[in-house]
């Protein structure tokens, strides 16, 4: 009996010795090294949170701790880092600082540091998997991560405008831990991001506000943010195992590339939203994707040329957004067209649910082919909206565009009713719209599109035919003042009816009748901040943001008439 007591006394002893222990494992916050010590002698599972102290300037090493059943935090002041430019100097608020987990295996929770200033290296060489999403953000210090065994995570988002060494073998695959399985970089300095796409990655992009063909892109690379990035490999051209077909979701391209390429492996590969934006190219070949479904090619000041795989030709309900290329010139389908040679463009023969070609040169012989599938029996359509505008005058020279084609398909129930062709020529413009029956329809077309841009803010402008026979006359006696007023919509906060509409473009004709290459530059701007905005005090901001006689041109054209 004696024997046994003092069993029971020495298992409590040690009972109450582990539960001391433990209560030391869990809800870790390091303060300096020494902290960090009595942490990794004692704690190979930390339950709940690792932190780190506001006040932490010394290197720190978790040798020994492999497990965390939680998360690893750090939120730091959320304006720093906020204003800090790409490609700006080092910051030197904070002292540098190292933080290692030489051991550290899993993280069943998430990583997430925002603005942790001083910290410059952050090593987990030996982490494989991260449960829930890995973000650093704000993380202007950062020069060195070292992910290398990281083979699964539920989402990675890096922001880190000096971070120059990313040491990581591959990502495998994603988790269900994160909200959204996605990849995103912001301003790291590293040439490659070949280890994310050495092996294929299912990813879906879950938005509970949008269906999974608008959401925003699952895997996301801002290429203008990362200034040491040369070069995109499409079709994970290192993979240990050829893999015959890809499908991506969303692919975003923007920046300064240089250079896009397919690998050779890969025999099919098809992407729902393809969007460049802002890239540096002087040529997009989309000759490499077997399937895109939604083309955007936008703000490209240097591209000239474009290439459409044939087999476009088969695609189906396919978007099309081409926007202010001002150096792409889209007269015709081919390269050659007295010749009818090296053709560059395939319109696709089936339904098409959008089109937008707006800011570039552009003619009607860029849509033989379109036109010709469209007027036999029973034709295919463009099914939601059908947008052209010409680049500015003083981008291009006119390139002459016939509107009644484009007219006929409309009145064929071929072409949606929001449809819209608006050389940025008024004079062409007006002898396209002047006693046509298209005319009569268009006023009330352009309350409809008003009201998609602006939605219930919307007031929307009726084109009399005699506004447009006024403006016609004035563009005839000086055919040089291409003046960029093609249409007005106008809007404010609380809309209210517009009666005078045929005052506003008579006034904006007689003001660009003598223009100046100042007022007919600004014309050009004005006529799309009209399109975009809701309120007339943006077009009065931008006027601020120039010289005077542009600023008083802008004034005088709109501001007394739209507010």
């Amino acid at each position: 009996m004696y024997l046994q007591r003092i069993g029971v006394i020495v298992a409590l002893f040690c009972f109450s010795l582990e539960a001391v222990w433990a209560a030391g494992c869990t809800n870790v916050t390091i303060t300096n090294q020494d902290s960090a010590d009595e942490i990794r002698k004692n704690c190979k599972t930390i339950e709940g949170y690792l932190t780190f102290g506001d006040e932490l300037e010394e290197d720190i090493n978790l040798d020994g701790v492999e497990f965390i059943n939680g998360d690893i935090t750090y939120t730091g002041d959320s304006e720093w880092g906020n204003a800090t430019e790409i490609g700006g100097p080092y910051p030197t608020t904070y002292k540098p600082f190292t933080i290692e987990c030489p051991t550290l295996k899993k993280v069943n929770g998430y990583i997430y540091f925002m603005a942790f200033g001083g910290l410059s290296e952050f090593l987990l060489p030996k982490l494989t998997r991260v449960e829930e999403g890995f973000t650093m953000q704000r993380m202007h210090y950062l020069k060195k991560l070292d992910i290398t065994k990281l083979t699964h995570l539920g989402a990675f988002t890096i922001e880190a405008n000096h971070l120059t060494e990313l040491k990581h073998e591959g990502l495998r695959g994603f988790t269900d831990g994160a909200f959204s399985k996605s990849l995103r970089f912001w301003g790291v300095r590293i040439e490659s991001f070949d280890s994310w796409y050495k092996y294929p990655l299912t990813v879906i992009g879950r938005d509970p506000e949008y269906d999974d063909s608008s959401s925003y892109g699952p895997v996301h690379m801002t290429a203008n943010s990362l200034p040491k990035l040369k070069s995109v490999t499409i079709g994970y051209a290192n993979t240990s195992k050829i893999w015959k077909k890809m499908n991506i979701g969303m692919l975003q391209l923007e920046g300064p590339l240089t250079k896009i390429t397919r690998a050779s492996n890969v025999k099919e590969l098809n992407v729902r939203r393809l969007h460049f934006v802002g890239s540096a190219l002087e040529e997009i070949d989309l000759t490499m994707f077997d399937k895109i479904q939604n083309l955007t090619i936008d703000r490209h000041p240097n591209l000239q040329r474009i290439r459409m795989p044939a087999k476009a030709v088969d695609w189906e309900d396919m978007t099309i957004d081409i926007g202010y290329n001002r150096n792409l010139t889209l007269i015709s389908e081919y390269r050659d067209p007295e010749n009818k040679k090296d053709r560059f463009w395939y319109w696709p023969k089936g339904n098409i649910s959008r089109i937008s070609i707006t800011g570039n040169p552009l003619s009607t012989g860029f849509f033989d082919s379109f036109l010709a599938a469209r007027n036999g029996s029973n034709p295919p359509k463009v099914l939601n909206s059908f947008y052209l505008a010409q680049a500015g005058a003083q981008y291009s020279e006119p390139m002459g565009f016939n509107c009644t084609p484009f007219e006929e398909l409309y009145n064929k129930s071929v072409l949606p009713e929001n449809v819209r062709t608006a050389p940025l020529a008024l004079e062409a413009l007006a002898s396209a719209l002047l006693a046509r029956p298209f005319a009569v329809s268009f006023s009330a077309w352009i309350c409809r599109i008003a009201t998609w841009i602006a939605g219930d803010a919307a007031i929307c402008v009726r084109v009399e035919p005699l506004a447009l026979e006024v403006a016609a006359s004035v563009l005839t006696t000086e055919s040089s003042a291409m003046a960029t007023v093609s249409m007005l919509i106008a809007t404010r906060p609380i809309a209210e009816p517009v009666e005078t509409s045929a005052q506003i473009m008579a006034g904006a004709a007689e003001v660009s009748a003598n223009v100046a290459p100042a007022k007919q530059y600004a014309a050009n701007r004005v006529e799309a901040l009209t399109m975009m905005t809701t309120t007339a005090e943006p077009v009065v901001e931008y006027a601020q943001m120039t010289d005077d006689a542009l600023r008083a041109f802008v004034t005088a054209m709109y501001v007394p008439k739209v507010g």
